[in-house]
């Protein structure tokens, strides 16, 4: 046995790999979407009243894992960031690189979530109500 034939890679691997980082990378916008859905809920005052005609179990939901989920996110996003470029750097993967792409709206659509959370709060403040006010 000659000693190519040992290391011959699958040609379909770096395929199926890119495509799952791909798929992964959508279904994690797919999350980051659903979190500044949560963030604009939070922030709009009806969201809080039963004017606005929400769940009380949707509003119990949010006040009280709101913080922890978007956190928790924030934090498996930068990871999943970090590793990619890692990855990219140290290990010269094209699949991470395609990983960086893909994290690439989830951290713009993050960034636009984590906006509204500060100005929501900043108007707060101007407007002489306590910080996180929302109306009960």
């Amino acid at each position: 046995m000659s000693d190519n034939s040992r290391h011959r890679h699958d040609d379909t691997t770096p395929l199926a790999l890119c495509l799952t980082v791909l798929a992964i990378g959508v279904l994690w916008l797919g999350v980051t979407v659903g979190c500044l859905a949560l963030t604009v809920l939070k922030e709009t005052p009806a969201f809080w009243t039963n004017d606005g005609g929400y769940p009380i179990a949707l509003r119990e939901a949010v006040l009280a894992y709101y913080y922890p989920v978007l956190s928790a996110v924030l934090t498996l996003q930068l990871g999943a960031t970090l590793g990619c470029v890692f990855a990219l750097f140290y290990a010269r993967s094209g699949a991470a690189l395609i990983g960086l792409f893909a994290l690439a709206p989830a951290w713009l659509i993050s960034f636009i979530a984590v906006g509204v959370l500060i100005a929501n709060n900043l108007w707060n403040v101007l407007n002489d109500q306590p910080l996180h006010w929302h109306p009960e």
